[in-house]
C-alpha cells in the first residue's frame, strides 16, 4: 500500500510520450489488482469472515483516497475519474483471480 501511495503522489517528470496508449490506466489496473490479491490472500489466511469483500472495499477506498489526495496535494498530479475506474476494475480482477485460483 505504501509503495502505491508514494508512487501515486510523487511529482511526475516530463516522461515523454506513452509507449502504449493509456499505459497509466494499465498500471493503475495492475497495481490495484495486485493490491486486492495480496489483501485477499492475507485476510483469508486468518479467521476473517468475508475476506473478499473486505479486500475489495479496502482496495477501492484506498484508490479513491489516493485520487482525492492527488487533487488536493500540489504535486503536478490531478484527480482523474478514469484512474478511479481502472483502480476499481483492477481491484475486482485481483479479488476474483485470487478467489478462482486459491487452493481449498
Amino acid at each position: 500500500m505504501l509503495l502505491i501511495g508514494v508512487l501515486s503522489l510523487i511529482p511526475l517528470g516530463s516522461g515523454g510520450p506513452d509507449l502504449i496508449p493509456n499505459q497509466d490506466k494499465i498500471l493503475h489496473f495492475m497495481s490495484y489488482a495486485l493490491l486486492a490479491w495480496l489483501m485477499y490472500h492475507c485476510f483469508s489466511a486468518g479467521s476473517m469472515r468475508y475476506p473478499m469483500i473486505v479486500a475489495l472495499i479496502m482496495s477501492i477506498l484506498y484508490g479513491l483516497l489516493i485520487e482525492v489526495l492527488q487533487g488536493i496535494v500540489n504535486t503536478g498530479r490531478c484527480f482523474d475519474y478514469f484512474d478511479i475506474i481502472a483502480n476499481i476494475i483492477g481491484s475486482l480482477a485481483g479479488s476474483f483471480m485470487y478467489y478462482f485460483t486459491r487452493t481449498k
